[in-house]
């Protein structure tokens, strides 16, 4: 598809350590897949994609527990990008040299894959659907695949008939190559554009990393850019390692928080005290996070290491291993 401009992101979020689907959802015709046969031959040419499209590429284990949600997201990514998004689900586990599988949380979760690299390949317009199912109630996997494929409207006997052929572990196998072709170690894996994504879990961080992949006048109607988030740091030239602690939290911040603004102030400004005095910050760098900051992306990750103060949110001075006492008088 020379004539179609394309970008291939790739996603790296490692929870679950250990060792491409073709996702469209019903009735969408561009980028649509034909079906497939038993034993792999397509019979329907892949219909010319209008508009340009991201790669996403997802590796699961399906029993992972950090991977319910991250489903959940790409569901959400797929029903409001669909046409600009070409999402491959594919799973992470170990061959033997008897051509077993060994699965990180135990044959169930073996089981659990091949159902879902099946309905990828033959009901693609529901697997996605499926597997966020299945994934909802990890634990039931693969006994939940019955009720979840009927509650998602896919018909039982292809995925079946998948099953009982021995297909579902020709498409394991090359899940389970592709993988580690990928280096996707842990799960999951996201890939966005070939460059391991770090960024918040959620559907609207995720959408928007894939926006940047886009050029402006591509962009769906759910690429919104999000707010600014504002964060000051108090800081102190006094203390010999508070910059550089705070240059360190940046960066990681900066992984997970989109649009951060960043300010500073030294304890001899009197702006300083005040804004400590305001948030209850004691020991320094402190990070202090403004209003606003409740509608961040990374809000659902970022609520637990923060404390409330009237409007603003301090980041725990014992998560951030920030230690300066800047009232404590200091001997040169």
């Amino acid at each position: 598809m020379s004539h179609i401009m394309t970008s291939t992101i790739c996603i790296a979020l490692l929870s679950c350590s250990g060792a491409g689907g073709e996702p469209r959802h019903p009735g969408e015709q561009p980028g649509q897949t034909g079906a497939s046969t038993q034993d792999g031959t397509r019979v329907e040419e892949r219909v010319p994609v209008e508009f340009p499209q991201v790669t996403v590429e997802v590796f699961v284990m399906s029993q992972c527990p950090f991977c319910s949600s991250v489903m959940q997201s790409l569901l959400e990514i797929d029903k409001s990008m669909g046409t600009h998004v070409d999402l491959k689900l594919d799973f992470i586990a170990r061959q033997n040299e008897d051509d077993s599988f060994d699965c990180m949380h135990g044959l169930g979760e073996c089981e659990g894959n091949m159902i879902l690299l099946c309905a990828r390949e033959y009901a693609p317009e529901h697997h996605l659907a499926l597997a966020a199912c299945m994934m909802k109630d990890f634990t039931e996997i693969p006994s939940n695949w019955p009720a979840c494929s009927s509650q998602v409207g896919l018909d039982l006997e292809p995925i079946q008939s998948c099953i009982d052929s021995g297909d579902a572990q020709r498409l394991l196998k090359q899940s389970l190559e592709l993988a580690q072709d990928k280096k996707a170690l842990g799960s999951p894996t996201i890939l966005i554009g070939g460059t391991p994504y770090t960024g918040d879990r959620s559907a609207p961080a995720i959408a928007w990393a894939i926006c940047q992949l886009l050029d402006e006048e591509d962009r769906p109607a759910a690429c919104q850019e999000p707010e600014p988030v504002r964060l000051t740091i108090i800081s102190d030239e006094r203390c010999p390692d508070c910059e550089s602690k705070a240059q360190n939290m940046i960066e990681k911040l900066e992984k997970k928080v989109v649009n951060l603004q960043v300010e500073w102030l030294d304890w001899a400004d009197q702006e300083a005290h005040d804004l400590a005095a305001k948030s209850g910050a004691v020991f320094l760098p402190a990070y202090v996070f403004h209003p606003g900051v409740e509608q961040s992306f990374a809000w659902d990750g970022l609520r637990t290491y923060l404390t409330q103060s009237g409007d603003l949110w301090l980041f725990k001075a014992e998560m951030a291993k920030s230690s300066h006492d800047p009232n404590r008088e200091i001997c040169d």
